[in-house]
């Protein structure tokens, strides 16, 4: 098992506090956005419809950023081997 350094580790779970605390304070946006310009019988479709969304935004998002970390990697590799 590869051992992960304490820095890395503390880096992350700060990086990680922010991106929850961001997400929060926009989901109430989102939420506030949606109650004033759609009828209240109407709201649970378009929060559901944003949620799946913003889900597939992210999943996106996620995607990118490991294809750009593997593909890197595999730079820094070549590079190394030179």
């Amino acid at each position: 098992m590869k051992k992960t350094p304490i820095r890395r580790a503390v880096e992350t779970s700060i990086i990680t506090a922010f991106t929850i605390a961001t997400a929060f304070i926009w989901r109430d946006v989102i939420i506030d956005f949606i109650r004033t310009i759609v009828p209240p019988s109407e709201t649970i479709f378009y929060e559901f419809l944003t949620a799946i969304v913003a889900t597939i935004i992210l999943a996106v998002a996620i995607y990118f950023i490991l294809k750009a970390e593997s593909e890197a990697a595999y730079v820094i590799k070549r590079i190394r081997k030179k």
